[in-house]
This record gives C-alpha cells, sequence and structure tokens, in this order.
C-alpha cells in the first residue's frame, strides 16, 4: 500500500496547474529574479513571507519561474491570460538565503500534453515526453541559486521555444513567485497522504484506504435480492415514488456491506441515482434513531465535480413532503436543509457551516417552545406540562411501532420466501411431476398393493416348502425374477449368499419393509408438502393483509415488488419524518445540555484539538443534517484537529461516505476522501465522461517507476495491470478502483459491481440510442415513446444537415460558423414557443453542446447579440408564462453553451448538439470518437429532443464509430430532419474573393426545373447530380433522360448518385431497376449510395447549386410542390468542394461500384434479364 500512497501524492504534486494571481491568493510573493539569482532576499522580506504562512525558522518553498502574460487583450478565451511555467524548490530561512534542493524543476504538468491526447481544445506549452526526455539526459544535479535559474532557463528554452514562436503574444517577465504548495488547492489532500504514509508507518489500521488502494479484485459476495432486508431499508425520502426494483438491490447490498467494504453501484443516465443516494442516507439515518443510539451515523457525500456536488445538495434542500401529514418541515426553526455543505470560500448559496452555525446560536428558549409546539400540533397533544424529553420518548415509541409494522411484513416476507423454497424444493424432487399431493397418494396406493401381494407370495412360499422341500432351492434361485416383476428393484443390488441363492424368506421380510418404509416416506413428504403449502397460504393470506392496509387491491396474487415499492411511501416515509424530528428533538437536548449551557464548545473558538472535541461536533450536527456534502479538496479541512503539537486528521471518522459522478474522479484526487470512513458507495459510470488526467502515459510510467509500483524489468505488463484495476494517473478513476474493489456483482455483462437499469428521464428512442451505444439494451426505458405534440413538435432524436465547414482557431480548437449561425437562427425563431410551452425561463429549456470550447464560446456570443432583436417578444413570451421576476438578458448569458462536461450531471428538455466536423475532415479522427462516453452524456442529458446540427453526410462515413451510429440512428428515422430558411444555409466560407459571380437563390419549383435543365445544357466536361430519390415521373416530366443523352453526345460525363434502400423500399427493386436501366442505357454513370442527404448539382468544377430539392424526384406538379429553395454558387472553390463531396459519397457507396458494374453487364438484353434480387443493391 505505500508504494500506492507514494505514487499518488507525487502525482498529485504535479498536477495542480498554479498561475501568478492563484499563487498569490495562496500567499505567495512576487520578487525579482536577480534577488532569486543572488540566492539572498531581504531578511525582513522574508521573515514576513514565512510568519504570513505561519512557519517559523526555515521550509522549504516552491518557486514558480518564467510568468508570461499577454502584451494586449485577445478575444481568444482558451488562453490564460497569463501563466508561470517551470516548477524549483528551495529551503528559505528568516535570513533570507534561498539555497536550491535536490528536487528536479519541471516545467507544471498541467501544461503539458501527451502526445496521445485527443483533446484538441487544452492550453498547452510542450509534450509531456520532450520534458521526460530532457531530464532524463540533463537531470537537475544541485547547485546555487544562479544555476538553478540557469538551468531552468534551458529547461523552458528547450521545451517552449516552438511554443513562444506561434504565440508571440506573450511576454516573459523576470519575476519570479516563491509559495508554500500546503497553500495551494492539493494542498490538503496532500497532508491526508503524508498522515497516510504515517499511519502505515504506525501500522494503524485505515480499512477503506486500504481497501480501495489494492490492487488485488475484491473477493466476490453473494448478492442478496433486492426484497431481503426490508426492515434494514428503514428510511425513504419521498412521499411520492418507492425505488425501483435495481434501486432496492442496490440499497440493500449496501445495508448489507462490512466494515472497510466499498459498494460499486454503476448508474447510467436517468437511472435514480440521486433518490438511491437520498434512501441510503435516510435508511442509516432512521436505523439509528431506532436503536436508540447516543448520535446519528455520520455520512458524507464527495465528488470533484462542482455540478455533482451542487446536485446533491440542491436534492437535500428540495424534499417533497406529504401535505395532509402531520409530520411535514422541520422542528427547528431556520433550517433549510438535510444536506450540510462544507464550503471553501464565503457565498454557497447552500446550508453551510455559517448557517448551522447561526442555528446553534439561536436563543435556546425560543428553539424549545418552537419544537413544542410542532409537536402538540402532530400529535393532537394540549397538556401545558409537556416537556422535551416527553416529546422524544413519544417520537421514538412512535418511530418503534412504525418499525414494527415494517420488521412485521418482513417477517412475514420471509416466511413466505421459505415456504415458497420448500414446496420449490420438493417440485424439484419429481420435475415432471404436476400434481405433487397426487403423486404422493398414487405412490403410498401402489406400495400398499404391492406389500399385499409380498405378503401372499410369501404365505404361499411358506405352504409350497413345508409340503414339498426339494423345490426350495429352484425357487429361491427365481426370486429375482419375482422381486423384478414385484417391481422392487432395490432387491436387484443385495448380494447372494454362499450356495449362490438368496434366502427367499428373509427377502420377504426386505422387500416387505422396503415396501413399508418408502410408503411412509411418501405418507411423511405428503404431510410435509402439505404443511408447506398450508404455510404458504397462511403467508399468502397475510401478505394480502398486509396489501390491503397499505392500499393495495387484491389482484389474487402477491407481488413482494409491490409491497416493498408502495412500503416506501406508506411506511419508510413516515419513519423518516418521525427520525428526523426525533434527532431535532436529541438535537435541542444536546444543545440544553452543552452550548445553551454555557459549556464551551471549539466549533465557535477556532478547530477542535482533539479527535474526540471533532466527533462531539459533527455528530451533534448529525442530528440535523444527515449528510454532509464536500469536494475532495474541501473535506480534510473540516475533518482535522490541530492542538500545540500537531495538526492530525480523523481516519475511519464517519461511518458512511457516498462518492457521486465516480466516473470523473482522478484517483490520486479522490482515494485520499477513503481515509475518513469506515464504508463506501461509490456511484458513478464509466459509459460517461471521464476524469480530466494531468498525467500523460508516458509521465504516469515515470511516476509509477519512481515510487516502485511497476518494476524495471516488467514495467509494461505492471503499468498494464495498474490501468486494469484503475489505480493508474493517466486512465484510472474511483469508479474503476470501486469496480476493482467490489464484492458484488449483479451483471458481470455490464461490468463489476451493482447496476441500476430503469431510465426515466429521457423518451424511449432518445435513451434506445444511448443503450444500444453503451448499455448492450440492458437499459429499461420508463418513460415510454414521445407524442407527437411534445417538445413543440420536435423529433426526439432530429437533425439539420449543414454543409458547413470546419476551421481551425488560434489557439487549436475548431469552430464552424454555419453550424453557429443556424443553431443561434433556430433558437431565435423557436424560442417564443418553448418558453410559452414549458413555462420555463429559455436556459431551463435549452442547452448548447459541442466538443469544441471554441464553438460554444461562439454560439453563446451570437446568442448574446441576435436574441437582443425579439427581445420585447420574448419578455411577453415571459410574462404570459409567470416569470414576470426573472431576467430575459441573464436567462440567455446562463443558457448551458458549452463542452459536454458543461452537461455532466444535468438535464434539459432539449439538447442541441453541434459537431462543428464537416467532411472537409474526411479522414481525420474525431476526438470525440475515441470513446463512446461523450456522445453518450450529450444524449442522455436530454428529456424530450436531441437535434444534431451538423454534417449528417460526413458523419455517416464513421460508420462503426460512435458519431456515425448517432448519425444512422438519427438520420433512418421518420420525421427526423429539421427544415430551415435556404437564407440560412447560405455558405459564408465561399469567400467574396473566390466568387465569380454573387450567389443566387433558387426559390420554386420552376426554377430548380429550369436550373437542373440548364446545367445539362451547360456543362462542357461533367456534370454531377446527387439525389435521394430518383422517380419515372421526375425523369420523364423534365425530359432528363433526353437531357443525359445530348450531354453525353457532346462529351460530357454525366454522373449520378442515388439512394439505395430508399429507392427500392419505395418503388420496389422491379420499378428501380428500370429507372436505373434507363439512365444507363441513356449514358449516365449511377452510383447507389446508401443512407445519403446531399441534394447537389455541380456542373464541371464552375458552379454548385446546394439545397433541399430533390432533382431526380421531387414532384414535378405545382399543386403538390414543395418548399424547397437551393443557392447556387459560381466560386473557385467549387472544385475543391466537388472533391470532398466525392470522397463521403464513394465512402457511403454500396461496394463503390457504379451501376455499369453492378446490374448491366450485357446491355444488350438488359431489359429482358430477369428481376435483381434484392441482394445485388448491397
Amino acid at each position: 500500500m505505500k508504494s500506492i500512497v507514494d505514487y499518488w501524492k507525487s502525482a498529485l504534486a504535479a498536477n495542480p496547474y498554479l498561475s501568478p494571481s492563484e499563487v498569490k491568493r495562496s500567499g505567495g510573493i512576487s520578487v525579482g529574479s536577480s534577488l532569486v539569482e543572488a540566492g539572498e532576499l531581504d531578511s525582513k522580506l522574508a521573515q514576513r513571507f514565512l510568519k504570513s504562512n505561519f512557519v517559523s525558522g526555515s521550509a522549504e518553498v516552491t518557486l514558480l519561474i518564467g510568468t508570461f502574460t499577454k502584451k494586449e487583450f485577445d478575444k481568444d478565451r482558451s488562453k490564460p491570460m497569463s501563466f508561470s511555467a517551470v516548477v524549483a524548490t528551495c529551503e528559505i530561512g528568516e535570513a533570507g538565503v534561498l539555497v536550491p534542493t535536490s528536487k528536479q524543476p519541471l516545467i507544471q504538468t498541467d501544461l503539458l500534453k501527451g502526445e496521445d491526447s485527443t483533446s484538441s481544445d487544452r492550453f498547452f506549452v510542450a509534450f509531456h515526453s520532450a520534458q521526460l526526455d530532457y531530464i532524463k539526459s540533463n537531470p537537475w544535479r544541485g547547485g546555487s541559486a544562479r544555476e538553478l535559474l540557469e538551468y531552468c532557463g534551458q529547461l523552458e528554452q528547450s521545451l517552449m521555444s516552438e511554443f513562444l514562436e506561434k504565440n508571440p503574444i506573450y511576454k516573459k517577465s523576470s519575476d519570479i513567485f516563491l509559495f508554500f504548495p500546503e497553500r495551494t488547492v492539493n494542498s490538503r489532500i496532500d497532508f491526508v497522504y503524508k498522515e497516510i504514509q504515517a499511519a502505515i508507518a504506525k501500522e494503524k489500521d485505515i480499512p477503506l484506504f486500504a481497501t480501495i488502494a489494492s490492487k488485488d479484485a475484491g473477493s466476490q459476495k453473494i448478492v442478496l435480492t433486492e426484497n431481503e432486508l426490508m426492515a434494514a431499508r428503514a428510511g425513504h425520502m419521498s412521499p411520492e415514488f418507492g425505488l425501483a426494483d435495481s434501486q432496492r438491490l442496490a440499497l440493500t447490498n449496501f445495508m448489507d456491506s462490512e466494515l472497510g467494504e466499498v459498494v460499486a453501484l454503476n448508474g447510467p443516465p436517468g437511472t435514480g441515482k440521486t433518490t438511491l443516494l437520498q434512501s441510503v442516507v435516510a435508511s442509516v439515518w432512521v436505523g439509528a434513531a431506532i436503536r436508540g443510539d447516543a448520535y446519528p451515523p455520520k455520512v458524507i457525500a464527495c465528488s470533484t465535480n462542482n455540478q455533482a456536488v451542487t446536485n446533491i445538495l440542491a436534492s437535500f434542500s428540495s424534499i417533497n413532503e406529504n401535505p395532509d401529514s402531520r409530520l411535514q418541515g422541520r422542528w427547528i426553526p431556520e433550517i433549510e436543509s438535510y444536506g450540510l455543505y462544507f464550503k471553501e470560500g464565503t457565498e454557497s448559496g447552500f446550508f453551510d457551516i455559517d448557517r448551522m452555525t447561526e442555528i446553534e446560536s439561536l436563543e435556546s428558549t425560543r428553539v424549545n417552545q418552537f419544537f413544542l409546539e410542532k409537536f402538540r400540533r402532530a400529535f393532537k397533544r394540549d397538556d401545558s406540562d409537556l416537556t422535551l424529553s416527553d416529546a422524544v420518548a413519544a417520537l421514538h415509541a412512535s418511530l418503534k411501532k412504525g418499525y414494527g409494522l415494517l420488521y412485521g411484513i418482513e417477517v412475514k416476507v420471509n416466511a413466505y420466501a421459505v415456504a415458497a423454497n420448500r414446496i420449490a424444493t420438493i417440485q424439484k424432487t419429481f420435475p415432471q411431476v404436476k400434481d405433487i399431493e397426487q403423486h404422493c397418494r398414487d405412490q403410498i396406493a401402489i406400495l400398499r398393493e404391492r406389500f399385499d401381494l409380498l405378503e401372499n407370495a410369501q404365505k404361499i412360499w411358506k405352504e409350497t416348502v413345508q409340503s414339498r422341500p426339494q423345490v426350495h432351492s429352484d425357487l429361491s434361485a427365481s426370486f429375482r425374477d419375482l422381486v423384478m416383476t414385484l417391481g422392487l428393484s432395490e432387491l436387484s443390488e443385495m448380494s447372494l449368499d454362499p450356495n449362490g441363492y438368496l434366502s427367499a424368506e428373509s427377502a420377504f421380510e426386505i422387500c416387505k419393509d422396503i415396501c413399508t418404509k418408502s410408503s411412509s416416506d411418501f405418507s411423511a413428504l405428503l404431510v410435509k408438502y402439505r404443511d408447506a403449502v398450508e404455510k404458504f397460504k397462511d403467508s399468502q393470506r397475510d401478505l394480502a393483509g398486509v396489501g390491503e392496509k397499505l392500499g393495495i387491491p387484491d389482484s389474487g396474487t402477491i407481488e413482494i415488488d409491490k409491497l416493498d415499492f408502495v412500503a416506501d411511501s406508506k411506511i419508510r416515509q413516515p419513519l423518516f419524518k418521525l427520525a428526523t424530528h426525533y434527532w431535532e428533538g436529541r438535537w435541542i437536548q444536546e444543545m440544553n445540555s452543552t452550548v445553551w449551557n454555557g459549556i464551551p464548545d471549539k466549533v465557535f473558538y477556532g478547530t477542535p484539538s482533539t479527535e474526540k472535541e471533532l466527533e462531539k461536533i459533527y455528530s451533534r450536527r448529525a442530528m440535523l443534517t444527515p449528510c454532509f456534502v464536500s469536494t475532495f479538496h474541501t473535506l480534510p479541512k473540516y475533518f482535522s484537529f490541530k492542538n500545540r503539537f500537531e495538526h492530525s486528521i480523523a481516519f475511519n471518522f464517519a461511518d458512511v461516505l457516498i462518492v457521486d459522478e465516480a466516473g470523473q474522479v482522478t484517483p490520486e484526487v479522490g482515494a485520499s476522501g477513503f481515509a475518513f470512513a469506515k464504508r463506501a458507495l461509490v456511484v458513478g459510470d464509466t459509459n460517461q465522461i471521464e476524469p480530466v488526467w494531468s498525467s500523460s502515459p508516458s509521465y504516469d510510467h515515470y511516476l509509477a517507476l519512481e515510487a516502485e509500483v511497476i518494476g524495471e524489468t516488467n514495467g509494461s505488463k505492471d503499468l498494464d495491470e495498474l490501468k486494469r484495476s484503475g489505480h493508474s494517473v493517466s486512465s484510472g478513476s474511483i469508479m474503476k478502483l470501486a469496480q476493482n474493489a467490489s464484492r458484488r456483482d449483479s451483471d458481470l455483462d455490464l461490468g463489476r459491481g451493482i447496476h441500476l437499469y430503469e431510465h426515466r428521464r429521457g423518451f424511449d428512442e432518445i435513451i434506445q440510442f444511448c443503450n444500444e451505444l453503451c448499455y448492450k439494451g440492458k437499459l429499461i426505458p420508463m418513460r415510454g415513446p414521445a407524442p407527437s405534440e411534445e417538445a413543440g413538435g420536435l423529433p426526439p432524436m432530429g437533425f439539420c444537415n449543414i454543409p458547413g465547414k470546419a476551421e481551425q482557431t488560434r489557439s487549436g480548437s475548431k469552430i464552424n460558423r454555419l453550424e453557429a449561425k443556424i443553431i443561434v437562427a433556430w433558437v431565435k425563431k423557436v424560442a417564443p414557443d418553448l418558453i410559452s410551452r414549458y413555462k420555463k425561463p429559455i436556459n431551463e429549456i435549452l442547452a448548447v453542446v459541442s466538443p469544441f470550447k471554441a464553438q460554444s464560446d461562439l454560439i453563446k456570443d451570437l446568442l448574446r447579440s441576435e436574441m437582443g432583436s425579439i427581445e420585447i417578444e420574448l419578455e411577453a413570451c415571459y410574462q404570459n408564462a409567470g416569470l414576470n421576476g426573472r431576467n430575459l438578458k441573464s436567462d440567455i448569458g446562463a443558457l448551458i453553451s458549452g463542452t459536454v462536461h458543461s452537461l455532466q450531471g444535468a438535464e434539459r428538455p432539449i439538447v442541441l448538439f453541434s459537431p462543428v466536423y464537416s467532411k472537409h475532415d474526411l479522414g481525420s479522427s474525431l476526438f470525440f470518437d475515441e470513446s463512446p462516453s461523450m456522445l453518450n452524456v450529450a444524449v442522455s442529458r436530454s428529456k424530450d429532443a436531441f437535434l444534431l446540427f451538423g454534417d449528417v453526410p460526413f458523419l455517416l462515413t464513421n460508420t462503426d464509430k460512435p458519431s456515425g451510429k448517432l448519425a444512422s440512428y438519427i438520420s433512418l428515422r421518420d420525421g427526423s430532419e429539421i427544415e430551415v430558411s435556404t437564407e440560412e444555409m447560405l455558405r459564408e466560407d465561399f469567400g467574396a474573393a473566390s466568387q465569380k459571380q454573387a450567389p443566387e437563390f433558387v426559390n420554386n419549383l420552376q426554377g430548380h426545373r429550369e436550373a437542373l435543365r440548364k446545367s445539362f445544357e451547360l456543362a462542357k466536361s461533367e456534370i454531377m447530380v446527387v439525389s435521394p430519390w430518383v422517380t419515372k415521373h421526375a425523369l420523364d416530366s423534365d425530359s432528363i433522360i433526353s437531357g443525359i443523352r445530348s450531354a453525353v453526345e457532346r462529351g460530357v460525363r454525366v454522373r449520378l448518385f442515388v439512394g439505395e434502400e430508399m429507392n427500392i423500399e419505395n418503388s420496389g427493386v422491379e420499378s428501380f431497376t428500370a429507372v436505373l436501366t434507363d439512365l444507363r442505357e441513356a449514358g449516365a454513370e449511377v452510383t447507389l449510395v446508401n443512407n445519403m442527404h446531399q441534394k447537389v448539382v455541380y456542373i464541371d468544377d464552375e458552379t454548385m447549386i446546394a439545397g433541399s430539392f430533390n432533382w431526380l424526384s421531387s414532384s414535378r406538379s405545382e399543386r403538390f410542390k414543395l418548399m424547397e429553395k437551393s443557392i447556387i454558387y459560381n466560386s473557385e472553390q467549387v472544385k475543391n468542394e466537388k472533391l470532398v463531396d466525392l470522397q463521403v459519397l464513394q465512402s457511403l457507396t454500396s461496394r463503390n461500384q457504379t451501376v455499369n458494374e453492378v446490374f448491366l453487364s450485357h446491355p444488350e438484353d438488359s431489359r429482358s434479364a430477369p428481376k435483381p434480387p434484392k441482394m445485388a443493391f448491397a
């Protein structure tokens, strides 16, 4: 374990990116490089610096060397205003002398990038591998302060020269920052690891941390079923809904967990993780109240993701109450939540330590009277001499009575299960028998009949032997035949006597004994079976009575799941409220005897000096807030104590640690939190966003070698094992660690741990994509399919095909201007209807997600500027929706437009996705295709509609990748396409300089027919028509066959690209083949394309007509025409655009063959050829 701790501690020290401003906030100072170079600071400055950081004598200090600041304002928000590159260390004393240590100076690892990193948004100045190579060949060997600065300058020059050359906006200053890392963001976790190292040296037990740190896989336990431990699952917070089957199974197994055990809970999106966490907290809280424990358990909920922490806090602040219950609300004034926030800063917006301290400072008489008045109303008591002790005792009695009901149900359920199991066991003995009771009666009758036969045979035998002794031997030898005739097969295995004969007399007695015993066995079995059936019926009646009391109609069958479900709201939720008020009363008693009685409490006078004082403070606070909520970085601040001699943390302090969004927590950050608790429930989903790792695989390898976690000779295999178990700082997570430690696995097909299945957030069509992408179809959609009128008539999975072009920004990120423009135009168009429909502010309805931050920023800027033009209309919508108090501009500013990380842990009715990549990126690797997690998160966050705004044909080329699966899933759905105006589709990247003439708009049917006719007439070398559909009616109406023939006769190459499956499905194989034959005979080259969406005509390399018109199929009747539009471009860029489109079309082509090659190898008899099978089009 020691090597793992050393490894994580080293990774943690290299993790944080420290900007000059952060260093100053952490108590750092700035000094000139000349002072550092001289190796001596002003003694007064040094003393002030040491004193302000609570350091006496000398200490190791960290230096940030090489500070770069932007010379001028730059709109590129992906680049910091300033950063410091190189980190080194020195010893400093009160005299100000600086002595460099032997530690290797490094460029901050958060400013480095791994070559294998796929994120192009991340700011970096060099590569990890370059730094590792440099320090291997040029290690720091110690020296003076001057030599240290020279070495750092050489390190910076070697690694950052290319970055500085490409980014002349940065200017280097001579300032050097000095600070103590203990004051930085990771310092508290670093301190925890120091304490763990000391504990290991002293052989002190930290069981939960030992479990999560172990690379060994957890030894397996039997997974309990969802209906076991009914009474242990004693609390539930919601009065409306009970737990689903998989939630109950998870809760049951957690309640069964042992000290030091980690329970891994895999929670896909929308499967009720928050509800389950509430039930865990409620159950342990209620259980302690029923037992009459001195204090309730201490439960911590942690994550590194602010959204996850916020979600937990919000859930504990908004527990629904039963309006008809006299137990509703809190009986302590001014308390607002069941969760206590361990905040970092001064303002949190949640119920935090400051608010708790205010409540602890309330006037005691007021609190006592408030509580007793609430109690009188709830229990209908009007006795004037009622005391607090009376009230607490009454609450405890009610708790025990309510628990008795729950325990009684468990006893009845167990009796039902035992009886059912007894019947099943008997039935397994006779798998072919349908009626066990009748079978027993039949066997008893048969055995009695055989016994009577034996009796008669024995009598005859005796009479015969007595009258004719000579036949004794013959009959004895034949006795075995008699046995077999009687069906007493047991005798066939009996031994013969020495003479080879069976003693007939004794054989008769044995056979009779066998019959008697078998008959007796069947009689006993019959009694046993009847008893089991009777007990089963009794338990059925008992459970039916329970169901009746719980308001479950008698359906003739017993559904234990339904009983358990209803018990959540009818029994466990009232128990939770009783426990709430019981602990409130106990809290008042505690306060009356301590703080309000004048006994000092360290909570009011600074940090506790002993673990006992810490225990007292937080045990009391747990009486009001059953869950403490914190980030991993903040947790050590609250669970530590300090005296004159030492600063220590409280190992094994909390009873339960809950980790939420554990798939996003890096192991070196999150593992430290396990030292504070006794058992853990780790909740996450490795199919959602991965952590942001600060270490590259190459740097990870370096750290693992240094910490001796892996060996020199077997390093590669050891590193693979480190990655498998989740310990790796470049690929691991707390969720992977928990899965490795898991002792309870409910579905190994989906991975280690317990799994949740029931999805309630999105419509079935939405979650089905995620189900197919990540969860092997095992999620259970619970909401149902989308009604047509939902989300303003939007498809649940829709797309808008946008032929834009991705551009790279100076920071390396990407934007797609056309996608951004169309998304904003669409939002502008639909916003009034959506606000009217949902009665919510716009930022609570919509979210826009993109893989690239630059695109998200562009969309956000456009939203701010464009939405202003309909501000009056939107303000009116706000008023009509009852949103008068909302600030429209603030809501537009708050609308999520970010990378997929901005939606992790959140949800919106409608999510828009801008992939940015376009057909011009064909052949490139899309970084969000490296893992299905990004698209899984983006899609699963939408409740009513997920809309893709991008280049769908290009995405379809990525057949087996997540993006290709998404494009295929959406585009093949009927009614999934979203139309926008042709004017909005105008390609701005076709710059004015390259335009031979301004773009023209074709706005009607006649215009499109004329444009197609002219295309065939004006083409000089080649015409290319891309049309998903082709119909004989369209070909005949516009004389397209004639146009093709004329063009071919002039030497023009005619290339047609048409859809394959859609035409076969629409027209049938025979009709479609006939149309293809006509086109081929006219001289056209026809290529069949799968799942195509482009509608474009290219004339030579000079003109492109693109839009929504199906050139070879749209109705030519004015009566049935559609409002389709196209744009004519005459530009030098058409040639390149055509080549790109060809590449895309060829990648979608059926076997990449033209019709000439696939169908009609003998054109002279093609008309009489038999109809080709459908597979010919594949």
